[in-house]
């Protein structure tokens, strides 16, 4: 009877929600995690619509302490096994916005935002403009400085930001963490490159500053490959 993986897996993901309830989100985590690798035991696996609430509560669980790339990936599961799944889109779309993936949590919200009832739009509507807000910010914006800046200002802000969010600077550091700045010198890189192209069709003047004669480097933002290595 304890060999049987089917029971073997209830049992465990019985415990593993029992524990979730309880907001014991370390055991729960550790039992759910067990009780998915002894799915992949079974003879037949369970139902769609219990493998989803199996995934969410996991999902919640890690959500819960805090590593929301995990818990993003456990709430894709639930949506792909009940085919919709609200609560599943709603926390996947918070965890992205977490991880400064704003693209993403704005998909989410644009779904969710469809789906609503005419009396909940105007919360969702609010969670696109957040998103939106963050996704069409200036180039001088996402590197902290003025709108006026001189090409040395930009220089030195973008070599701070980029020495301060390369992901070879985080390779040791948690995956959220990681992931954090994965998006966050994706944006840098392009805040960069926008300027350099504003620079280069305006000769004579740099971003922003009337007067300047000075242009920016259009190799400067190479000169970041491989300095973590």
């Amino acid at each position: 009877m304890l060999a049987d993986p089917t029971l073997l897996f209830w049992n465990r993901a019985n415990r593993a929600t029992k524990l979730y309830k309880a907001q014991e989100y370390e055991p729960a985590c550790d039992a759910y995690a067990l009780a998915l690798a002894q799915m992949q035991s079974m003879p037949k696996p369970p139902s769609d619509e219990n493998n989803g609430t199996f995934h969410f509560n996991y999902g919640r669980s890690c959500q819960s302490l805090g590593r929301h790339v995990k818990a993003a990936e456990l709430f894709t599961e639930t949506i792909r096994f009940c085919g919709s799944h609200d609560r599943a889109l709603e926390q996947r779309a918070e965890c992205f916005a977490l991880l400064n993936d704003y693209t993403a949590a704005e998909a989410d919200w644009k779904a969710l935002h469809a789906a609503a009832e005419p009396t909940a739009k105007a919360g969702w509507s609010k969670r696109l403009a957040e998103a939106r807000a963050w996704l069409e910010r200036k180039p001088y914006q996402v590197l902290g400085v003025s709108a006026v800046a001189s090409e040395a200002e930009v220089r030195k802000a973008y070599k701070q930001a980029c020495l301060r969010e390369h992901p070879d600077k985080h390779a040791s550091s948690s995956v959220e963490a990681q992931r954090i700045s994965k998006h966050r010198f994706a944006a840098i890189q392009a805040a960069y490159e926008k300027l350099a192209v504003s620079a280069a069709k305006s000769p004579g003047r740099a971003y922003g500053r009337a007067g300047s004669t000075s242009g920016f480097s259009s190799d400067f933002a190479e000169s970041f490959d491989g300095a973590f290595y």
